[in-house]
């Protein structure tokens, strides 16, 4: 992966997650969540979407496919796709802006990993 590619990636990333984590955590303080643990509500589904894509770049390396990572990475994307659009107010154009940053965080973090694993499998 060259270097810019990485760096787009990760200003990406970074950019997808702060504005997910941003509605998602207001999401949760006004769901009713404990405002003490409530930082960590958009954690757990984002750190699920990370957690789903590391293990698929593992087992893909190794040529195998990871049934269980590949189901829940589409799970929680869709989860956070959702409860981003919830978030968002009333109207058709702002529930699509809502939906942007984790559909932009799971595509580039996917062609991320395939640009890593076509680069290794070519060593």
């Amino acid at each position: 992966m060259s270097w810019s590619n990485l760096v787009l990636m990760s200003l990406l990333a970074g950019c997808t997650f702060a504005v997910s984590y941003a509605s998602l955590l207001d999401l949760a303080i006004k769901s009713g969540v404990l405002p003490e643990v409530a930082p960590l509500w958009p954690l757990c589904l984002d750190g699920l979407m990370v957690l789903c894509a590391l293990t698929r770049v593992q087992y893909s390396l190794k040529g195998k496919d990871h049934q269980l990572s590949k189901y829940s990475l589409f799970a929680a994307v869709v989860v956070s796709i959702a409860l981003n659009m919830v978030h968002a107010p009333e109207g058709v154009v702002p529930k699509l802006i809502g939906a942007v940053p984790p559909l932009a965080l799971f595509a580039s973090s996917e062609i991320a990993i395939q640009q890593l694993i076509w680069q290794i499998r070519q060593r």
